[in-house]
């Protein structure tokens, strides 16, 4: 007699002790098993198995792939959240994986919080899928209205913060399109989605972020470190140039330390970007920092020849200007640069300088053909 002439109490009552394997076999034999036996094979995923874990797992996302909420919701029941490693890990490991927005719908239908914590991380599935460029889950969670699209992992990373430090440009343009994403959030690093964008170098993200609206306190950096500054810091200048055009910039915003983009650009020697800076009208050459040195000042003592050259070429820089200490350019230590050194000694020779103040010793020696030579 074969097993399916039984009666359906006989065939589960023969099927009750067999293995998840085993079950699973019948289970794809025949539709009248299948349906039979579903609830029978969810049970034996559960007994006392050194595969159980591997199992469930495949069970479960198994049946959110299918859209089976039956299933889904009746091994959330039996615990299957608790089975899915400390702090449910594997579960958002699976989130991030490409194409799992049917999936991750149904989960969410099905009673899975979306405001579940990886602990090791403290990022939400949310942060995952923006992390790993799991574009479909992305678009699934910013589609419902309950789901935070701005929530907050321990150092204040949003889920676009994270896409766009990650180079995620689908992920920070489906972010960015949703009406309830905030993107000016600044991280405990005062660093914002475009800030990073920006550091980066990635012209294409800053593009797409600066189309959006309401991204203005974050341009003039009134809560946290301004884009430009960022850029000019690290020798973007295309991302320099894209800010310097884009309206809402602050082209003179100061850190903690008073400096600015063309005071921090100027100290690096990044020169193009320097010449970018001092093309803009708005920016300040003669701007100070809180121990009161200008950009010029801080270029010579860094040895930065060709941006010294750029700055005095303007005709409006200030080379008398006296910090907090009551030092000009001319009171500090003979520069390694010869190329600082030629600069200042032609500028005071084509202008008639005369240098006042405390004035290094160096300079009263100077020769200009035997320092040459």
């Amino acid at each position: 007699m074969s097993l399916l002439s039984l009666p359906n109490e006989i065939i589960l009552e023969i099927c009750k002790d067999e293995g998840p394997q085993d079950l699973y076999s019948l289970v794809l034999t025949n539709r009248r098993l299948a349906n039979l036996l579903s609830h029978a094979l969810v049970d034996s995923l559960f007994r006392p198995h050194y595969r159980r874990g591997a199992y469930t797992r495949k069970a479960f996302y198994s049946a959110a792939e299918r859209e089976d909420k039956t299933i889904v919701r009746l091994l959330i029941e039996k615990g299957i959240l608790g089975i899915l490693g400390l702090g449910h890990r594997r579960l958002f490991g699976y989130v991030a994986e490409p194409h799992t927005g049917k999936a991750v719908r149904t989960l969410l239908d099905c009673g899975v919080s979306p405001e579940l914590r990886d602990r090791a991380t403290s990022w939400s599935m949310i942060h995952w899928a923006a992390r790993y460029g799991a574009i479909t889950a992305v678009e699934e969670f910013v589609s419902r209205e309950e789901v935070d699209v701005n929530v907050l992992d321990r150092d204040n990373y949003t889920p676009l913060y994270i896409a766009s430090r990650d180079g995620r440009k689908g992920i920070v343009q489906a972010l960015v399109d949703c009406p309830r994403v905030d993107v000016n959030i600044a991280n405990t690093q005062l660093m914002t989605p475009l800030g990073v964008a920006a550091e980066r170098g990635d012209v294409q993200m800053v593009k797409i972020l600066l189309k959006h609206t309401m991204i203005e306190s974050s341009l003039l950096g009134t809560h946290a470190i301004a884009p430009i500054y960022l850029a000019a810091k690290s020798g973007r200048v295309e991302v320099v140039r894209l800010l310097l055009r884009d309206g809402r910039c602050g082209a003179n915003w100061r850190d903690y330390a008073g400096r600015t983009a063309l005071y921090v650009a100027a100290e690096r020697g990044n020169a193009t970007t320097v010449q970018l800076l001092m093309q803009d009208e708005r920016v300040d050459v003669n701007i100070v920092d809180n121990v009161g040195a200008t950009p010029l000042y801080r270029a010579v003592k860094s040895a930065r020849g060709a941006v010294v050259q750029l700055l005095l070429s303007r005709d409006d820089i200030d080379i008398d200007r006296v910090n907090t200490n009551g030092h000009t350019i001319f009171s500090l230590p003979r520069s390694e640069s010869l190329e600082v050194r030629r600069s200042l000694w032609d500028y005071v020779v084509a202008t008639g300088k005369a240098l006042v103040g405390n004035v290094n010793p160096w300079w009263n020696e100077y020769i200009r053909e035997a320092d040459i030579e």
